[in-house]
């Protein structure tokens, strides 16, 4: 084969490569997001609330981190679309057996993986507390 024509094909596909599994940089200059911290309240309620105009199937995933609190385990995704730019903290079951390696490494080595067709449940508790409960996806992209 011609060595231009090699070069040519192996540099098209390090960028496809790199574009597939790469998060596009995203802003936003929603209130809630820019003036509270990830796990508060506030950013999450307005996450909740931003996902529920865009629409669940309109969103793409990828994950950004792992937290452990109070013997809960928990997945931070960057979500994003068009008109969203945030990060939305889900709650796990460690046990469920498609997700113990994530739990065993904390996350390591699925940071910014792609997690196609998440789908997440929402609830209220008694100290009107938002809880989105991470339910499954249909893969993921490394």
């Amino acid at each position: 084969m011609n060595p231009t024509i090699s070069k040519c094909m192996l540099s098209a596909l390090l960028l496809l490569s790199l574009y597939s599994c790469d998060r596009s940089s995203c802003e936003t200059d929603n209130p809630a997001f820019l003036n509270n911290g990830v796990l508060s309240k506030v950013y999450q309620r307005e996450v909740v609330h931003q996902i529920e105009i865009v629409g669940e199937d309109n969103l793409r995933f990828w994950l950004s981190d792992y937290v452990e609190k109070d013997q809960k385990h928990y997945l931070v995704f960057y979500v994003q679309n068009d008109n969203l730019c945030a990060q939305a903290v889900m709650q796990i079951d460690h046990e469920d057996k498609t997700l113990s390696e994530i739990v065993n490494t904390k996350g390591k080595g699925r940071f910014n993986a792609e997690f196609k067709g998440v789908s997440f449940d929402v609830s209220q508790d008694d100290n009107d507390n938002l809880l989105i409960r991470y339910t499954g996806c249909e893969s993921i992209i490394d």
